[in-house]
């Protein structure tokens, strides 16, 4: 069936402008927390989490160049 290919480049580039944002509220909640917390074991666990969305970021950036 012939037709019309999906802008499958846009949908990746809405895709990293969505966890961009995702990940900024991430960090912006992360950084109103404590100096404590951000240290205790939560706060580590939080803080990969916001890097592997980061590297999730990075990934998708490359795919649309």
């Amino acid at each position: 069936m012939a037709g019309k290919a999906p802008n499958f480049g846009r949908l990746m580039v809405t895709m990293a402008e969505n966890l961009q944002e995702y990940q900024q509220q991430m960090q912006d909640w992360y950084d109103e927390r404590s100096e404590e917390w951000q240290e205790s074991e939560d706060g580590g666990a939080y803080l990969e989490r916001i890097e592997q969305i980061e590297q999730i970021v990075e990934a998708l950036e490359e795919l649309c160049q």
